[in-house]
């Protein structure tokens, strides 16, 4: 999902890494799920991407 809303945005990975202070590399990891993301990091990507973190990329943590 970061990667269509990445894309959708025109952003590559670097430019996407430089907004988070992060690297292409750990961009390319999320993307693939390599790494999975922290909800830290998932309230950063979409405060870079100016989205709804719950509506982008679903709920988050566990629940009921």
């Amino acid at each position: 999902m970061l990667r269509q809303v990445r894309e959708h945005d025109g952003l590559t990975q670097m430019e996407l890494a430089t907004r988070l202070q992060s690297t292409q590399s750990t961009i390319a990891r999320w993307e693939t799920g390599e790494h999975e993301m922290t909800i830290s990091t998932l309230n950063r990507i979409s405060e870079a991407l100016g989205i709804c973190v719950k509506l982008s990329f679903g709920r988050v943590g566990s629940g009921s």
